[in-house]
């Protein structure tokens, strides 16, 4: 959009203008170059917001992908890749709900994605930023459009593009139902916007905001938004005429398919809700969107009281700027009242944080505009001085924010960086021929990254590269290698068996070689007998005898019986027979320990067994009473 141009005053601006330019083309002899010159001089204060806008956008996408680095895909993801048509046989469809969200526009995106990059996660984060910096520039475009200033507009979406709050919907890729559903509602409002609303246009924004409800519920408020400033804009029967169709079909996808168990759905909706309390949820989430987010958590109820008068004290400014920052901040507080109600559970502090935050944030950014324009109306002249103050108030809020994003960074990194380890340490293994005995996750987000997936033949070729640690490797393992059964898991290779500690023998012969040992009793954090050989600062101790083919009988003797299990060239199988409910495996590699891994046995016999080569294992009973333990 262009400014029209106005008649510019014969004072000491003009002629200190003219200074400057006649300086800048001191030396060109050509007046033709020395017109355009001029001409290219004068228009650098006209393009100068838009390239602004432009610059801070860059920056702000690169600084998002370079904070996304350690972090990898976290639990709502596993349902995106494996359960959404990439493993035949686990297919949930394109209309299961996850997490009570319509997720199909999502699921969509991230198969495309699948398809070109496989699980290299960056493709997934730059696909995240570009989402949310096209919400950017289309807030910005639709600011223009309502008569917003060069600078305001352009204000309004940096706030948006740099806000760290939000990083969990920013750089978080499985936050795009948050994100597409809000770019969609904005494309739609842009054009929703002339006057009169044509057919063309009205169908055009319809099929926005159905694909904007596709997203997830984000989209209903998004709807909300769109409704209102047609209501305003437009009138009654034009914002039914859109707002309606879209509830229609979300009502309608909710019946047949949202109530059905699908992954990750969640029962918060229906816990009890205190009515009289939402209010206060509410507005304690505006107050810390907004104060958290600027750095000045103690301002947070002066710039939420600040965003409410300058819509309702507006002043001289184009209607539609007035109606889209009436239809902002009213769905700002009805998303925070669905989030308020969905995380009631949680309590006040729950509401305003994350991607949530992003949400109300963006929708706000016309009422930031419109502050922002009513307070330049109270700065006075000359422009640059005010221009200035905002300029340095923005990078100090800049720098907080990035201060924000190193923080979820930190703590994101610590929280999905477990799930990559694992998935190289399965892919290494699956490598080496080791074969998947265990889809048990110990991590209750990441339930369905599971080990099968992970060797499923269409996803193998799409695994990252590179290769995890001796740690990650020995982790997967201990979890995806090895299993405690009730039936016959499969046929290994022998293993030599001893009895550690805790099992007396009842056969004589192996009881005699038995009794002159002193038994190892911790099975969490057990000595290594391998290691104890190489100790010279202690006399050395016999090793239990290893057990012979067959079946050998025994009888407990503390409150835990260990086996210690070392594997040859292959897996192996041990069958033991008891009353143990409880049996724990630890694997041991080199100088490595692995994790102590609890399985619960309802029956007699626990098949314990490991595909892994060339590793100790420990193995922990509970059970009280006679023992048999049978190898093969």
């Amino acid at each position: 959009m262009t400014d029209v141009p106005t008649q510019r005053s014969t004072g000491p601006d003009l002629s200190v203008e003219r200074r400057l330019l006649l300086a800048a083309v001191r030396g060109v002899r050509s007046l033709e170059l020395r017109r355009r010159l001029i001409a290219w001089l004068r228009s650098i204060p006209r393009d100068l917001p838009f390239a602004t806008l432009l610059v801070g956008l860059a920056a702000a996408g690169w600084v998002l992908v370079v904070h996304s680095e350690g972090t990898w895909f976290w639990a709502d993801d596993w349902d995106l890749l494996f359960l959404r048509g990439t493993i035949e046989g686990e297919d949930q469809g394109l209309l299961t709900a996850h997490n009570n969200h319509w997720f199909t526009a999502h699921v969509v995106v991230y198969r495309i994605l699948f398809e070109l990059f496989g699980l290299e996660y960056t493709a997934y984060v730059v696909m995240e930023v570009l989402f949310h910096l096209a919400v950017c520039l289309t807030l910005w475009l639709l600011l223009r459009r309502v008569g917003a200033g060069r600078w305001v507009a352009v204000g309004a979406a940096l706030v948006v593009a740099w806000f760290g709050l939000g990083a969990g919907a920013t750089i978080f890729p499985a936050s795009l139902n948050h994100v597409g559903a809000v770019l969609m509602g904005m494309i739609a409002l842009v054009v929703v916007l002339p006057r009169p609303l044509s057919l063309l246009r009205g169908v055009a924004a319809l099929l926005c905001l159905l694909v904007s409800v596709m997203f997830g519920f984000t989209g209903l408020t998004m709807v909300v938004l769109v409704g209102l400033f047609v209501l305003l804009h437009h009138g009654l029967p034009r914002a039914v005429a859109l707002g309606v169709p879209p509830l229609a079909v979300l009502g309608a996808w909710y019946l047949t398919y949202g109530r059905r168990e699908g992954p990750n759905n969640s029962e918060n909706f229906q816990q009890p809700i205190d009515v009289h309390a939402l209010p206060t949820y509410v507005w304690k989430g505006l107050v810390d969107i907004l104060g958290n987010g600027s750095g000045l958590a103690q301002a947070g109820p002066v710039l939420a009281l600040l965003l409410v008068l300058a819509v309702l004290r507006p002043g001289d400014r184009p209607a539609p700027f007035v109606s889209l920052a009436w239809a902002g901040l009213v769905a700002g507080f009805v998303q925070l009242g669905i989030v308020a109600a969905a995380r009631f559970h949680l309590g006040p502090d729950g509401i305003g944080s994350g991607h949530y935050a992003y949400i109300v944030l963006a929708l706000l950014g016309p009422p930031i505009a419109l502050a922002g324009a009513v307070l330049a109306d109270y700065a006075g002249r000359p422009l640059w001085r005010p221009g200035l103050l905002a300029a340095a108030l923005f990078v100090a809020y800049a720098l907080h924010s990035v201060t924000l994003m190193e923080k979820w960074q930190s703590d994101f990194t610590l929280l999905t960086g477990g799930a990559k380890g694992l998935t190289l340490g399965v892919k290494k293994a699956h490598e080496e021929g080791q074969a998947v005995l265990s889809d048990r996750n110990p991590d209750i987000y990441n339930m369905q990254l599971k080990a099968s997936y992970l060797t499923h033949p269409s996803i193998v070729p799409k695994l990252p590269e590179g290769e995890p640690t001796d740690s990650q490797l020995l982790l997967a393992q201990s979890y995806f290698f090895t299993t405690v059964r009730e039936e016959q898991v499969g046929a290994f290779g022998r293993a030599e068996v001893r009895a550690l500690s805790g099992l007396a023998p009842l056969d004589p012969e192996l009881a005699e070689a038995t009794n002159r040992l002193t038994p190892t009793t911790n099975p969490f954090r057990p000595r290594r007998p391998e290691l104890e050989r190489s100790t010279t600062d202690r006399p050395q101790r016999p090793r239990p005898p290893v057990l012979e083919s067959g079946c050998h009988r025994f009888l407990s003797t503390a409150e835990l019986a260990v086996l210690e299990v070392q594997t040859l060239g292959s897996g192996t199988e041990v069958v033991v027979f008891s009353d143990s409910g409880t049996v724990a495996t630890r694997l041991y590699r080199d100088d490595l320990e692995g994790p102590l891994v609890e399985w619960q046995v309802e029956g007699d016999a626990a098949h314990v067994a490991t595909s892994v080569p060339e590793t100790m294992m420990l193995v922990s009973f509970d059970g009280d009473g006679p023992f048999t333990v049978c190898v093969g």
